[in-house]
């Protein structure tokens, strides 16, 4: 999973995307901010493109 955050770190740094992501035993909560337009650009590709990481969380 390492790989994978600093992998999405650089691409949502190049796209003007920040996030945070909490996680603890019962929930995973993650915060995506940016452009509307970027951010429903990333969201799409997370789904389209890399379901996989739907799976993880």
């Amino acid at each position: 999973m390492a790989r994978t955050f600093e992998i999405a770190r650089r691409n949502n740094e190049k796209s003007g995307i920040t996030s945070a992501l909490a996680i603890n035993d019962n929930y995973i909560i993650q915060n995506i901010e940016g452009s509307r337009l970027d951010v429903n650009e990333l969201i799409t590709r997370i789904i389209t493109e890399r379901p996989h990481l739907l799976s993880m969380l």
